[in-house]
């Protein structure tokens, strides 16, 4: 059982067990929990899978500034572009430190194959820019063009960013229930549709670590409901 979130599995010894009518154990069986916030970074690379390193975020980051490059050098390592990009896009959108964020956000901007200029994050960031732009030409006519569009082109930025990591984190959630549980279209757009609406980024993180303590599709309509309606 893996758990990510800060808490998340505190206390599971990895026994279960289901009690008969007579209250005797009619089921018993053990599994490993493994809770990455109380992991440090530099274990996920034991394992040897790129899939895990995207989680990376959520262990202890001793020393990000070592612990991460290494991360993303194993993921661009991966054949597959589009596994390639969705890990990477999670290892971003599950970072839990602003500084550390922007740490590699700068890293990512960097590179010529990198995520944040996939088709999906310029229009994020293109979008947020055209607002930014157009909030600082308002407050340019009040405070001067030139100090107006500087502020704008900087919030247009900031903004862009961050809607860009919600919707990667979106499609993230999408990408894994589809991947966990193969529910029905019907199923899958209902989610889709409560995804799309506006909620905060906190919300979607918790959206996605239902995605790990659900155990079927319907468990997950339930966590997600109870999340969404507060």
């Amino acid at each position: 059982m893996l758990y990510v979130g800060d808490g998340a599995g505190r206390g599971d010894d990895g026994r279960y067990e289901i009690l008969g009518l007579d209250d005797t154990i009619t089921l018993r069986w053990q599994y490993q929990p493994i809770r990455l916030w109380e992991m440090d970074a530099d274990a996920l690379f034991a394992f040897d899978n790129p899939a895990l390193l995207a989680l990376i975020g959520q262990t202890r980051l001793k020393q990000p500034k070592v612990t991460l490059p290494q991360a993303i050098a194993a993921i661009r390592r991966v054949e597959d572009t589009q596994q390639k990009d969705r890990l990477l896009t999670a290892l971003l959108s599950l970072l839990r430190n602003e500084e550390v964020t922007q740490m590699v956000e700068k890293m990512l901007e960097l590179s010529e194959e990198l995520l944040l200029d996939s088709p999906y994050l310029r229009k994020m960031r293109r979008i947020g820019w055209e607002q930014g732009l157009e909030e600082g030409r308002e407050q340019g006519l009040e405070q001067g063009l030139e100090q107006g569009l500087e502020q704008g082109l900087e919030q247009g930025r900031k903004a862009g960013l961050q809607e860009g990591r919600m919707g990667a984190l979106r499609e993230v959630v999408l990408d894994g229930i589809a991947r966990r549980f193969n529910p029905s279209l019907t199923d899958y757009r209902a989610v889709e549709q409560a995804l799309a609406a506006s909620l905060s980024y906190a919300t979607l993180r918790r959206i996605y670590d239902a995605l790990f303590d659900a155990a079927d599709f319907a468990a997950f309509q339930t966590l997600l409901d109870e999340i969404v309606q507060g």
